[in-house]
């Protein structure tokens, strides 16, 4: 399985054609399956080779499907290079569920914390020893548990070879620190390296085991389970509050009530049992840890499932205040509905209740009905769920693409919508100016899904590739390229923890996902504009001033067209405004509740 973010395909792409335009297509199409994090290229190569005349763009009186371009949308000649594309990046999907299958047989065979990393140290499995221990789960970076004077953890696993490799890990706990031996391969033709660390996690029957089979008392068994974790007397002593003397009389219990001769084979005996008395079913994934604190918040997220009429599921994801004032949050194609815990605690401090319908791209959803339009297929979903959990009326956030979700729902159910408040919302383009505000990517993508939507699902590929192989962090820097503002709010780590908690679902090598992804992007690059200028519920614009993908021209377009919708524009502010601007969105619920 590639690790690096790069495809390796053994394929020579045949440049020498008699266009040079199409040969130039065909060496970047070709460079996006080596090297998916080069699709900005491809971006820049098609802006060179479309957008030939985007004065045009300026003028409103041109015909908005000429304004795309003076070319075709695709050379002659260029799909089955396309096509080609799409089954190396299929072809290395496919082979990572194959290989994320040897992982989690790999570390579920381990009593001690274990996990298997690719080359650009992003975790793809993880056993529930190492959740406990180090707090990680699928999609999590080893970079996070880096020591400081060790070498980092990302550097060791990118370099290592046939040597196994000792090294030292930050626990759950910035205070507990825990040997690692990293090995590489796991398995034969594996491409993942594998890390074992020297903490066990107990299981539950094993202190009732040794209680009935040798009187063991609950003193003595914390001492065990202590000693199996290589604590010594006197570190045993200090975490307990007992002498060391008083430790040392419970080890010479456990060996005289065993029957074994010393410490070491007690610590033999032990381990033997902890192997027969672990459920090898039940610990195929990590278990998600579903406590609260006081004020609400939970480091794991826990998907909550209906049954829709049709047999389908319907996931979705609540934070804050259980009793809590409600409202809904569609959180973009890009899953962002976790939020820093300060903001998840403030929100139900303020005694919010946030609920987040997931469509299939997001969670464990089913896809909408083949042949039915997924927006309103969705928005028909979300207005069962809002009868099954007893939500009469509330305001809907829409982030980024959701808007148009936002205003369907809105549109079919206005007696239920209080508001729709776009949070960094991405507005229709119907018109040759609106196409010409926006940033290349965005002009790529509403281009070439109006006229060869065949690149538009290379590109989705192209991005759950990255993030499958890289880690969810970097498909989205990826996208948030051209705005310094997203980028530095990226580098905040309790920031990007959030945004990057979808990824589990929406970045796994599932090609549902893909599917869903791409039925979307269609559905909001069609014109939509009278959707929104005539929804039935008031609509209120949260964008910020300095987002390359939510012009404030444009913004102020939508508004002088209907006096239902109220722009807000956030100064120093870009795309996320979600999580940058948190307080005023919240701000902003409270006055629709």
């Amino acid at each position: 399985m590639p690790s690096d973010g790069k495809a390796n395909p053994s394929v020579t792409p045949p440049i020498e054609t008699g266009d040079i335009g199409l040969g130039e297509l065909v060496n970047q199409i070709y460079g996006v399956a080596i090297a998916p994090d080069r699709i900005h290229e491809l971006v820049a190569f098609w802006v060179r080779q479309v957008e030939t005349d985007r004065s045009r763009w300026e003028d409103s009186s041109t015909d908005w499907a000429d304004a795309l371009g003076t070319r075709p949308a695709l050379p002659p000649g260029a799909l089955p290079h396309i096509q080609r594309t799409e089954e190396l990046l299929r072809s290395a999907l496919r082979g990572s569920r194959d290989a994320l299958d040897t992982a989690n047989a790999w570390v579920h065979q381990k009593q001690h914390a274990a996990f298997a990393v690719t080359r650009a140290g992003s975790i793809v499995s993880a056993n529930t020893a190492a959740a406990t221990a180090f707090g990680v789960g699928e999609g999590s970076s080893i970079q996070e548990l880096a020591v400081a004077n060790e070498p980092p953890p990302s550097d060791l696993v990118a370099s290592l070879g046939q040597t196994a490799r000792l090294t030292q890990l930050r626990g759950r706990s910035q205070a507990s620190v825990y040997s690692a031996v990293l090995k590489f391969p796991i398995a034969e033709g594996s491409d993942l390296v594998g890390v074992t660390a020297d903490f066990v996690d107990w299981p539950d029957a094993l202190s009732d085991l040794l209680h009935a089979s040798y009187r063991l008392t609950a003193a003595e068994i914390e001492v065990l389970q202590a000693l199996i974790r290589g604590q010594s007397a006197s570190d045993i002593a200090h975490a307990t509050g007992r002498s060391v003397a008083t430790v040392r009389s419970h080890i010479r219990a456990l060996i005289s009530k065993t029957g074994t001769r010393n410490q070491l084979e007690l610590l033999r005996l032990c381990m033997g049992l902890m192997s027969i008395t672990g459920d090898p079913v039940a610990n195929l994934r990590p278990q998600l840890d579903r406590t609260r604190n006081g004020n609400g918040w939970r480091r794991e997220t826990r998907f909550e499932i209906v049954k829709l009429p049709d047999g389908r599921d319907r996931a979705y994801v609540e934070t804050g205040d259980p009793a809590g004032r409600l409202f809904l949050l569609l959180p973009s194609p890009l899953g962002l509905y976790r939020f820093p815990r300060a903001i998840e605690m403030r929100l139900a401090s303020n005694r919010l209740r946030m609920v987040t319908p997931l469509r299939a791209s997001l969670g464990p959803s089913s896809l909408s009905p083949a042949g039915r339009p997924v927006v309103e297929s969705f928005a028909s979903d979300t207005l069962v769920l809002m009868d099954k959990l007893g939500i009469r009326r509330a305001p809907v956030v829409c982030i980024g693409m959701d808007l148009l979700h936002g205003v369907t729902l809105a549109n079919m159910a206005p007696d239920r919508i209080s508001a729709v408040i776009g949070a960094g919302a991405m507005l229709p383009v119907t018109e040759p100016v609106h196409m010409a505000r926006l940033e290349a990517t965005s002009r790529f993508i509403f281009a070439c899904t109006r006229n060869a939507p065949r690149v538009t699902n290379l590109m989705t590929l192209v991005f759950l590739y990255m993030g499958h192989f890289s880690g969810a962090a970097k498909p989205l820097r990826s996208m948030l390229k051209a705005s310094p503002l997203d980028l530095a709010l990226m580098d905040q780590a309790d920031v990007r923890e959030a945004m990057t908690a979808g990824a589990p679902y929406n970045l796994c090598p599932s090609f549902a996902v893909h599917e869903a992804c791409s039925r979307e992007v269609e559905a909001f690059v069609a014109d939509w504009r009278n959707a929104l200028v005539q929804c039935r519920s008031p609509v209120v614009l949260l964008n910020g001033d300095r987002s390359p993908w939510n012009p404030v021209a444009t913004l102020e377009d939508f508004a002088a067209r209907s006096p239902n919708i109220r722009p807000v524009v956030l100064p120093d502010t870009g795309l996320m405004v979600a999580h940058q601007r948190p307080e005023a969105v919240f701000a902003e619920v409270e006055q629709w509740l």
